[in-house]
């Protein structure tokens, strides 16, 4: 008896123990959960959210991304977003470092939805100020400035992924050195502009240096609604829009398209693909030599990449200049044009030269 006794105080005693180890683990483990929350909380890093503030006065260590605590950098935004999730801008902001994003659905406005805000490149950056990778962007109410300075990027890079510029956007004041275009650059990519404005961007690479507003490469491009105003292409073709290859299509259903400038094709240059204008604008645009307006041409001088095809149904394509030939429009040998409607009047010195 006495045996059995000395038994089952030693197995209880056991129990005791195993059972206040497992509590301390408990409490142990518990602690670290909550001091670790307490310091993501502290740093601002909460749970993902789809719905975000940045600020020049916020703050990326003490803010959580709420409009009365911003961030203060949209890089920061981005990490805290959730994969689709939007970005309110509050203030202005210095632009030092490219806003990468990948792979996550975002859209950037300004965060009264009204007036836009900018963001301005820095003096002592010449990087890109926006990217998208693999996913989708909207940007509203925003105005990318390159605040004139001689770049090696463009304003907003895009690359397999889809894009809306909408009403309020505005891509300014960007010189491109690089040949990576001017306001925009669009790769592998499809693209709606909705009411976007591209004014006064320079591409000035030599050689080359296409499209002072947007450099498209193997991108579908369509254009409900927009401005294209001053942009400048010193030494190429396409003095707002370089579009080119095979398989690919620029839309334009509507828009300005005037006092655009290129060494051919004072509004766009079309290497490759396909260009339909179903409506629009395109006036007062010049080029050095060929295409006022519109340049054809195969796209490294043979066609390799397949010829273009130019179709216009409608919109007006009016007081264009070129030095050389082709005031309105300018069409290389083997490329396609189909004309269904719309005017094409008043340009210097002739209206189209096809060479078909």
């Amino acid at each position: 008896m006495r045996r059995i006794g000395k038994m089952r105080r030693k197995k209880q005693k056991k129990i005791i123990i195993v059972s206040t180890l497992s509590l301390l683990l408990v409490l142990t483990v518990g602690y670290a959960a909550f001091s670790t929350t307490l310091s993501l909380k502290a740093k601002g890093n909460i749970q993902p959210r789809n719905n975000l503030y940045v600020s020049a006065n916020g703050s990326d260590d003490t803010g959580n991304g709420t409009k009365n605590k911003p961030y203060k950098t949209i890089n920061k935004a981005y990490e805290v977003a959730e994969d689709t999730a939007t970005i309110n801008i509050l203030t202005d902001l210095t632009i030092n470092k490219e806003a990468y994003f990948n792979e996550k659905n975002i859209t950037i406005q300004s965060a009264e939805g009204i007036d836009p805000v900018s963001l301005i490149r820095d003096s002592n950056y010449d990087g890109t100020l926006l990217s998208q990778y693999k996913g989708e962007v909207t940007i509203k109410n925003i105005v990318l400035d390159g605040n004139n300075i001689e770049a090696n990027r463009p304003l907003l890079s895009i690359e397999y992924s889809k894009a809306n510029l909408e009403y309020g956007t505005v891509f300014q004041n960007n010189i491109d050195n690089e040949d990576m275009g001017g306001g925009a650059r669009f790769v592998n990519s499809d693209i709606v502009i909705n009411g976007a404005k591209f004014l006064n961007n320079t591409t000035q690479h030599q050689p080359g240096g296409g499209g002072a507003a947007i450099l498209s490469r193997w991108s579908n491009i369509t254009i409900e609604d927009g401005e294209f105003t001053g942009n400048t292409s010193k030494y190429s073709a396409g003095g707002a829009i370089f579009f080119g290859d095979k398989g690919y299509k620029l839309t334009i259903n509507g828009g300005i398209f005037k006092n655009n400038s290129a060494y051919s094709g004072g509004f766009v240059t079309v290497a490759s693909g396909e260009a339909e204008i179903n409506g629009g604008e395109i006036s007062n645009n010049k080029a050095q030599y060929y295409g006022g307006a519109i340049y054809i041409y195969s796209l490294n001088g043979d066609d390799n990449n397949g010829f273009a095809t130019l179709t216009i149904n409608n919109g007006t394509i009016t007081n264009n200049t070129a030095g050389s030939n082709g005031g309105g429009i300018y069409i290389l040998k083997g490329h396609k044009y189909n004309y269904g409607g719309g005017v094409i009047s008043n340009n210097t010195p002739n209206d189209v030269i096809n060479l078909n």
